[in-house]
């Protein structure tokens, strides 16, 4: 921030000369005139005041990505107008840029176990691991047991760095009379979650005979045991529920399944079918869209402020799909994380027309005055919608007020026109993420 400059009260000068026409003379010559003052106190004046003035930090989307927060600097007058940057301090500017914050990403990268080196003697040779991107240790609600953590896809951990992959392995002489040999492993103990698995690992002489286990180095033994981790024990979703092929999961019902390494709980619809489908539990009072059905007798007014009365000097002949969608459930896919706006299995239509969900509109006013209203409710769910998903505006005189709210987990709008409506982006569609402030309710599988 640039300081205020002051000068204390000092002393200004001037040099005095005793002149006959244009040539100075002895200061004698002029002892009869009163000679004028050679100094007198001065201050300076104040010098303006410039400050730089800075906007809010853009937001970091993705808690695992590597990327960058940007804000705009200015550089302000008293009034607060704008001023050229050079007005300002430039030692004193701040920064415009800074790089997000990844320590609080869920998600880590995991190594498995060496392997067996490439070759068994001679020569340099490598050692491969396995790693896998899983949920952090330690996260409440996680199990705490090693290898315990659910495993989800490598792109969640892309922006983290990655643990060495290989290695080089210390050899023997291939002459060495006595070493070590390894056989295949065998079959994890488990079919999900975490197990172990086995190998034999013989020790033999320079012919390849096998002998006693005393005969090698123990100290360079191979490992015979290790952990191993097939697959989540947890299903994605209602078609994988229904894979297991048991009489329970045949029943339509609330079920919990994995999602980005997650627990949530979601409702599975038809169970019988060769393909189910899956739900998201939803509180109808706060899911809805609606197309407002009024029109006002004056379009290019916005009486009473704004808000909604439905006495207002209107006509019923509003827009030609008004109707008002409650929801109690709304299908997902949660493969590709998106909502079904345009499945009414679970909404209950009060009046009119079904309304999509998160879609409004009316033919109020063209004096953007929105009367249809839609509301998002994802709390307790343990899903929200994606940070840049957008509302469009559709139709004549089209206007909308969008508000986000709880981390995005509740989002409302007012949309409207003469006639206009709003919905999310069509070629996106309604993306949705795990809620990651929502997370201790939600626990970990």
């Amino acid at each position: 921030m640039a300081q205020r400059k002051m000068v204390n009260a000092g002393v200004k000068k001037r040099t005095i000369h005793c002149k006959k026409g244009r040539q100075i003379i002895a200061d004698t010559e002029c002892s009869a005139f009163p000679k004028p003052q050679e100094t007198e106190q001065c201050e300076s004046t104040k010098c303006p005041v410039y400050t730089w003035k800075v906007t809010p930090w853009s937001k970091c989307i993705d808690p695992c990505k590597k990327m960058n927060q940007h804000r705009r600097v200015y550089c302000l007058n008293e009034g607060g107008k704008r001023a050229a940057s050079r007005m300002c301090q430039n030692e004193t500017m701040p920064i415009k840029t800074r790089p997000c914050n990844i320590d609080q990403c869920p998600y880590e990268w995991v190594p498995g176990p060496w392997s067996t080196c490439s070759i068994a003697c001679g020569t340099v040779s490598n050692s491969f691991r396995r790693i896998d991107c899983k949920v952090k240790r330690g996260m409440r609600g996680q199990n705490t047991k090693l290898g315990s953590e659910p495993t989800v896809l490598s792109r969640m951990c892309m922006s983290l760095k990655k643990p060495e992959v290989n290695k080089e392995c210390a050899m023997i002489p291939c002459d060495a009379e006595y070493r070590w040999s390894v056989l295949p492993w065998g079959k994890c103990s488990k079919v999900c979650g975490p197990g172990t698995r086995r190998r034999k690992t013989p020790c033999l002489n320079r012919l390849g005979v096998r002998v006693p286990k005393a005969k090698c180095n123990k100290d360079t033994r191979p490992k015979h045991r290790e952990s191993c981790f097939l697959r989540n024990c947890l299903p994605n979703d209602c078609a994988e529920i229904k894979a297991q092929n048991t009489i329970t999961n045949s029943i339509d019902g609330n079920y919990t399944v994995l999602v980005a390494g997650f627990r949530i709980t979601v409702y599975c619809h038809l169970m019988n079918n060769t393909i189910p489908k899956t739900f998201l539990n939803i509180d109808a009072e706060s899911n809805f869209g609606e197309f407002y059905g009024k029109r006002l007798l004056y379009p290019y007014t916005c009486p009473y402020g704004g808000k909604r009365n439905d006495s207002c000097a209107c006509s019923n002949d509003g827009h030609v799909s008004s109707g008002l969608s409650r929801y109690r459930r709304v299908r997902v896919d949660l493969h590709n994380m998106k909502i079904n706006p345009h499945d009414f299995t679970f909404a209950q239509t009060a009046y009119g027309t079904p309304v999509p969900y998160g879609t409004a509109g009316d033919c109020y006013s063209a004096s953007e005055c929105p009367q249809g209203r839609f509301s998002i409710d994802l709390r307790g769910t343990g899903l929200k919608i994606v940070d840049d998903l957008q509302w469009m505006d559709h139709g004549h005189k089209s206007s909308s007020k969008i508000v986000r709210t709880e981390n995005n987990a509740l989002i409302r709008g007012q949309c409207g026109g003469f006639c206009g409506e709003c919905a999310p982006d069509q070629y996106k569609g309604i993306i949705i993420e795990i809620d990651h402030k929502q997370r201790p309710s939600i626990g970990v599988g």
